[in-house]
C-alpha cells in the first residue's frame, strides 16, 4: 500500500512538473514572438523603445533556442519564432554596426585631414581609432561592413594605411601636389569650354595648354608607377577625364572662334568702304589654317564655309573708283566742246535746207575739219 501511494505521488509530481514546464514553454514562445514583433513594428519610430521591447527575447534567447522547433503554441511553432527573432536581431546588429562604421569613416577622414596638414602624429592616432572602430563594426555585423565597403568614402579609407606610409617619405606629397595643381589648371578650361561661347584663349593657346597638361599627366603616371602609390589613381583618372573633355571640345571651340572672327570682318566690310588695307586684313583672316589639324564635323565645316564665302564675296565686290578732280574738269570741258560741235552741225543742216551754199576760201591751214566741211553742199536727210 505504501509503495502504491509513493508511486502515485511520483506520477502526480511528474505531471505537475510537466504542466509547469509546458506552461513556461508556452509563455516563452508566445512572449518571445510578441517581444520581437513589437521591436520590429516600432523600430523606425522609436529606436530606444524598440530595443527595450527586444530585451525579453535577448534575455531568454538560450531557453528558446533549446526548445523543440516543432513545439506548437497558438498556431506558432518554436522554430518559426526562432527564425523570426533571429532576423530582427540581425537587423539590430546591422544598425549598430553601421553606426560604429560611421565612426570608423569619421576617424579615417580625420586622419587624412591631419595628413594634408603634415601632422603625421595625429594622422597615425586617428588611423588607430579607425582600425578599432572598423574591427568592432565587423564583429558586430560583417554584413553591414561589407555593405559600407561599397561607398566612395570607404574606397579612400581602405588606402589610408598605404597613404600614411607613402606620405612619410615626402615624395608622395610632392607628387600629389603636382597632380592636384595640374588638375586645377585643367578644370577652368573645361568649364569655360562648356559655355558654348568662345573662350578668352585662342585655339593655339588651348592646344599648347592641352599639350602641357598631357605631359604633366604622363609624368605623374611615371611617378606613381615608380613609387607604387595607387592612392593617386582616382585623381589621375579625374585629370584624364578633364583632358579628354578639353580635347573633345577643341573642334567646337575652334569653330566658335573662327565664325566670330569672320563675322567681325564681314560686319566691317558691309558698313565701310573696302580699302586695300582692310582687304589685306580680311584675306589674312580667310587664310588662317589653325584648325587644319582638327577633326571637324560636317556641320562645323559647313558653318565655317558659309561665313568664309560671305566675307570673300563682300571684299571682292565691285567698288566705285574715287573721283579725280583733274579728270572731272577734262570731262566737263569735253562735254562743252561736243555741245558746240553739235550746234554747229545743226546750223549747217538748216542752211543746206534753204539752198544756201556757204563759200569760203580754201586755205591749207590747220583749221578745224568742221570748217572745211562747210564748203560742201549738205542736204538735210543725207
Amino acid at each position: 500500500m505504501r509503495v502504491f501511494v509513493i508511486t502515485v505521488l511520483l506520477a502526480l509530481s511528474v505531471q505537475l512538473s510537466w504542466a509547469v514546464q509546458t506552461e513556461a514553454l508556452d509563455g516563452l514562445v508566445k512572449n518571445s514572438h510578441l517581444s520581437c514583433k513589437l521591436a520590429r513594428d516600432i523600430r523606425r519610430r522609436d529606436a530606444e523603445q524598440s530595443k527595450s521591447a527586444f530585451q525579453f527575447y535577448l534575455e531568454n534567447k538560450a531557453a528558446l533556442l533549446a526548445a523543440d522547433g516543432d513545439y506548437l503554441v497558438d498556431g506558432l511553432t518554436a522554430g518559426k519564432v526562432k527564425g523570426f527573432c533571429s532576423r530582427i536581431e540581425r537587423d539590430f546588429q546591422r544598425q549598430d554596426a553601421l553606426l560604429i562604421y560611421d565612426k570608423a569613416v569619421g576617424a579615417c577622414q580625420a586622419s587624412y585631414a591631419a595628413l594634408n596638414k603634415g601632422d603625421t602624429k595625429k594622422a597615425k592616432q586617428d588611423y588607430a581609432r579607425f582600425k578599432s572602430f572598423l574591427d568592432l563594426a565587423t564583429n558586430t555585423s560583417s554584413e553591414a561592413v561589407e555593405l559600407g565597403h561599397g561607398s566612395l568614402q570607404w574606397r579612400k579609407c581602405e588606402r589610408l594605411e598605404q597613404d600614411l606610409t607613402e606620405f612619410t617619405s615626402g615624395k608622395v606629397k610632392q607628387l600629389r601636389d603636382r597632380l592636384e595643381q595640374s588638375y586645377a589648371r585643367c578644370l577652368p578650361i573645361w568649364s569655360d569650354m562648356s559655355t558654348q561661347r568662345p573662350t578668352n584663349l585662342t585655339v593655339q593657346q588651348l592646344g599648347s595648354r592641352l599639350s602641357k597638361m598631357k605631359g604633366e599627366l604622363s609624368a605623374v603616371r611615371v611617378g606613381v608607377k615608380k613609387l607604387k602609390t595607387p592612392s593617386l589613381n582616382a585623381t589621375i583618372q579625374e585629370f584624364q577625364t578633364c583632358i579628354n573633355q578639353v580635347e573633345i571640345g577643341l573642334p567646337g571651340e575652334y569653330t566658335r572662334h573662327r565664325i566670330s572672327a569672320l563675322t567681325q570682318q564681314l560686319q566691317r566690310c558691309q558698313s565701310d568702304t573696302v580699302t586695300e588695307g582692310f582687304r589685306a586684313e580680311a584675306v589674312t583672316v580667310l587664310a588662317d589654317q589653325q584648325g587644319a589639324a582638327l577633326s571637324l564635323s560636317e556641320e562645323q565645316v559647313s558653318q565655317i564655309s558659309l561665313a568664309e564665302v560671305a566675307l570673300n564675296n563682300c571684299i571682292n565686290r565691285e567698288q566705285e573708283s574715287p573721283i579725280d578732280p583733274l579728270q572731272l574738269d577734262l570731262e566737263i570741258e569735253q562735254e562743252s566742246l561736243d555741245d558746240d560741235i553739235v550746234q554747229q552741225m545743226l546750223n549747217e543742216e538748216a542752211s543746206a535746207t534753204l539752198g544756201a551754199v556757204v563759200k569760203k576760201p580754201a586755205k591749207n591751214t590747220n583749221k578745224d575739219h568742221w570748217k572745211m566741211l562747210s564748203e560742201e553742199r549738205i542736204e538735210l536727210g543725207r
